[in-house]
């Protein structure tokens, strides 16, 4: 076809609207397509307008078609959209006009269309997981459609997370083996189930063993603590969480209760278990305590006193009510108050 004659002959045909734009003299058809006898052409140049033998011709909606093996073997390009290039555009030799977008990077051969997806297993993100009916990945309704996702085991159904894919879900008892499952978060705990006392940490209402308790967040001098520590509901507290804690959302999402807690101000939960646990700080550096104590003599003194982790107080509710060496809230000869003072 190659030849003077064709393009004396080019220069009388007129176009017949066919993608696929190819110069004549240097650049052959893409495989399965063909020029036709005499050849039909765009602006003086020649354009692959049929397919070659043993390849059937499938039209397409945007005008374009596709030349597929007549044995039903892949596609060999498109006739269609050619002109599609570009920074962000892959290749795809397809019905899709040989490219598609980075958005859009695959071909849905059907329609000739680039779409995100073809299946859900392409929806790797897990706030959107599942493959919808127009190519576009969206919030998950089922949990195999989170199966592919590293992290990730259930699809949301309740908590600030709904159509995510997540790590558990409040509902499900699997996901995290003995630990149970935080509903707002959808994350499994680090605690086990029912296994945290009162003012130790937690990070889910369903750690704490004590009835009425909940896991709830708290402060120290004004900064949020990390995680929460389980804390008795009121009313009925007594020493040493004698301090009630209002406005606190429990991080399982309780709302609308107070709880019996620790001076914020002075103290932590913390410094609270090292002095009920006899906590001693050998080098008399409060550094040795928790957050919120202090290293200081207990009353009545002497060597088994000496040297113990305690914490500040306001009153004699913030102390423990027992042994009485740690009862008192006073400064034992120091600036500060101190339980056991």
């Amino acid at each position: 076809m190659k030849h003077l004659s064709y393009a004396l002959l080019l220069a009388a045909i007129l176009l017949s609207g066919c993608p696929n734009t190819v110069p004549f003299t240097t650049v052959e058809c893409d495989e399965g397509y063909a020029f036709e006898d005499p050849p039909v052409t765009d602006g003086g140049t020649p354009v692959c307008s049929t397919c070659r033998a043993g390849y059937d011709r499938e039209d397409l909606a945007d005008g374009g078609f596709v030349c597929t093996l007549a044995d039903g073997g892949a596609d060999a390009g498109d006739a269609g959209d050619a002109g599609d290039t570009g920074p962000d555009a892959v290749v795809d030799a397809g019905p899709c006009g040989m490219v598609c977008p980075t958005a859009t990077p695959l071909c849905r051969v059907s329609d000739g269309m680039c779409v995100a997806c073809l299946s859900d297993p392409d929806c790797t993100d897990p706030t959107a997981a599942k493959c919808g009916a127009d190519g576009m990945c969206g919030a998950c309704d089922d949990s195999t459609q989170c199966g592919g996702i590293t992290g990730t085991l259930v699809c949301a159904t309740t908590g600030t997370n709904v159509g995510q894919c997540v790590e558990c879900a409040a509902t499900e008892t699997t996901a995290c083996g003995a630990n149970p499952c935080n509903p707002v978060t959808n994350a499994c705990s680090a605690f086990g189930a029912a296994a945290v006392a009162t003012c130790e940490a937690c990070d889910s209402d369903a750690n704490c063993s004590v009835a009425e308790n909940f896991c709830v967040p708290m402060m120290f001098e004004g900064a949020a603590r990390t995680g929460g520590y389980c804390l008795k509901a009121t009313p009925g507290c007594s020493q040493p969480l004698g301090v009630v804690l209002t406005d606190r959302i429990s991080l399982s999402g309780v709302t609308g209760r107070a709880y019996c807690g620790v001076n914020e101000g002075l103290t932590t939960c913390d410094a609270v278990n090292a002095l009920l646990l006899s906590t001693t700080c050998p080098g008399g550096m409060d550094s040795e305590c928790p957050d919120g104590g202090v290293c200081e003599t207990l009353d009545p003194g002497g060597a088994d006193f000496m040297r113990r982790c305690t914490y500040p107080c306001s009153g004699t509710l913030e102390c423990p009510a027992s042994p009485a060496a740690v009862s008192t809230c006073a400064n034992g000869g120091t600036t500060t108050d101190y339980c056991g003072g």
